[in-house]
């Protein structure tokens, strides 16, 4: 069985209306302040860490030459818009 991840103590500021909420939040759903907390860092750091890799994917297609066609804008914009 893996060790469960080391956490470690940080501080910083917060508005008081973002830590009523998180509180209240916390109390509605049986958890505490810190794990809501370190969930939520922890789901901002993947969807960053996954779009600053697709950004980079797409910096590579395009100046490798890789570009959409006009035809596929189209295709793509009307599934998008149900036009």
């Amino acid at each position: 069985m893996a060790a469960p991840p080391m956490k470690e103590t940080i501080s910083f500021r917060i508005e008081k209306s973002n830590r009523e909420q998180l509180d209240l939040l916390a109390k509605a759903i049986n958890s505490d302040r810190s794990s809501l907390i370190d969930d939520a860092i922890r789901a901002y750091l993947e969807f960053n860490s996954w779009f600053l890799k697709e950004v980079e994917l797409g910096v590579a297609d395009a100046d490798a030459g890789d570009f959409a066609t006009d035809s596929e804008v189209e295709e793509t914009f009307a599934r998008l818009t149900g036009e």
